[in-house]
């Protein structure tokens, strides 16, 4: 939902001082402190910034304002370059194979805490842990069965800036997915590629886990 320009205005000049009052504010963005006061009082009802009572020598005491952790979310990160800079740099000093390794050993870390509940229980309870993995990890994914096959969708990709210059991160969230499920999974489609979700297809015949239940 966008923010009306004075607020986001208060919200930037938060960002960039780290706290201010109200008094401060209105200096910095030339406006009444009485205009302050009522959108920073929105603001907080809408959880965005919070406020800290300070007590001074003398006088009453005054409020600093800071940004909420909801607030933050609202600026614009860059992980992604991050992660691809570092990606480039562990290619240089590992090489392929090693990073690819690695890659592995990360996803199965990340899984195998929820596979060692999973033991003995069906493919299609996996499969719903799985989900609830995967939108833990930033991925909006879900499941539905035909006959004895399941369609495993993802349609939001965490990795997709990443991806697109190391498309090997995707062995990440297949991993998980192998680990979970502990049966083999087969890519059909990739957001990568152009198509409108990543698709995973899963055999419930030969995998050794019973699948129980129905999909409503």
């Amino acid at each position: 939902m966008p923010i009306q320009a004075t607020r986001w205005e208060i919200l930037k000049t938060l960002k960039e001082r780290g706290q201010a009052t109200v008094e401060e504010l209105a200096s910095v963005l030339e406006l009444a402190t009485i205009t302050v006061r009522y959108h920073l009082g929105i603001l907080e009802n809408e959880s965005l910034v919070t406020s800290t009572k300070v007590r001074r020598s003398v006088g009453r005491p005054h409020y600093l304002y800071t940004l909420t952790e909801g607030a933050e979310d609202l600026f614009p990160k860059k992980y992604h370059l991050f992660a691809s800079r570092l990606l480039d740099s562990l290619k240089t000093s590992l090489g392929d194979e090693e990073l690819d390794s690695m890659l592995t050993k990360m996803a199965q870390s990340i899984a195998a805490p929820v596979a060692a509940k999973l033991q003995g229980r069906g493919l299609e309870e996996r499969l719903s842990a799985l989900v609830e993995l995967l939108g833990e990890e930033g991925f909006m994914a879900d499941w539905r069965r035909e006959g004895t096959q399941y369609i495993l969708s993802e349609r939001s990709c965490p990795y997709y800036y990443v991806g697109q210059r190391h498309p090997e991160i995707c062995h990440l969230d297949v991993t998980m997915m192998v680990t979970v499920l502990d049966a083999p999974v087969e890519r059909h489609s990739c957001i990568l590629d152009g198509d409108e979700c990543c698709s995973f297809w899963i055999e419930s015949a030969g995998t050794g886990i019973i699948a129980t239940g129905s999909l409503s």
